[in-house]
């Protein structure tokens, strides 16, 4: 994903935000004639206009960025090694990744991590609720005999659903701003993930004109080469 699409999903997300903190602030539950504030008119609407009022713009801007990121591969930080003379030496086995890559790819799975159960558990809320209703039917006007603790599960399921949208919500956020960060480093010191230096950073495979072993450089690559297995220097590239 470029620039301008992260820039772009990033503020929709702040744009979410936003109007989760400003939306249940409109609900007005004023005696139009004592001027109080009526305690069970908030009780009652301050959820539901925070569930299908508030909430649903954020979980799309969090769920549009998760699927975003979520499609990138892993940045490739590594470089040709060289010996003492600046000749490439190809390696015998493949560099571990870079510290910067490792921590950049943590924070992106804890963020996908993050952004996949605040919407799940936004979904999982919903689906209680219209589980529920059949009940609340049957107890409200069929005059069936219902007691509290016939809707414990409902309560126990949203509490459930709530608590781990939350914490979701702060993992996603924490590792966005994290994953932001290390981006901005890596390329102040020069590493790039932009799709086209990754396709610049492909990697060839090409055999030892001496040994015919199987050495692998990058495909932008020019100039001499020693083989790791018969010490062999040709040129590439």
């Amino acid at each position: 994903m470029g620039l301008k699409e992260r820039i772009g999903t990033g503020m929709f997300v702040a744009l979410g935000i936003f109007w989760y903190l400003i939306a249940p602030e409109s609900l007005d539950c004023t005696d139009m004639q004592t001027g109080e504030t009526l305690e069970g008119c908030v009780s009652f609407f301050s959820p539901l206009m925070t569930y299908f009022c508030a909430l649903p713009p954020l979980v799309l801007a969090v769920f549009i960025h998760t699927l975003s990121k979520g499609g990138e591969s892993k940045p490739s930080l590594q470089h040709l090694a060289v010996d003492e003379q600046g000749r490439a030496t190809m390696p015998e086995k493949k560099e571990a990744r870079s510290q910067q890559e490792t921590i950049e790819f943590s924070f992106r799975m804890a963020m996908n991590l993050g952004g996949f159960s605040f919407a799940g558990a936004y979904a999982f809320i919903f689906i209680v609720g219209l589980l529920a209703i059949p009940q609340l039917v049957l107890c409200g006007m069929m005059g069936s005999n219902c007691s509290d603790s016939d809707f414990l599960w409902i309560e126990n399921s949203m509490d459930l659903g709530y608590t781990v949208m939350t914490v979701g919500f702060w993992v996603f956020l924490v590792s966005s701003v994290a994953t932001f960060g290390i981006r901005n480093l890596n390329a102040e010191a020069g590493f790039s993930t932009s799709p086209a230096l990754k396709k610049q950073q492909e990697n060839v495979i090409i055999p030892c004109p001496s040994c015919e072993k199987r050495l692998r450089l990058p495909a932008n690559y020019s100039g001499e080469i020693q083989c790791p297995n018969c010490k062999h220097v040709f040129s590439a590239g």
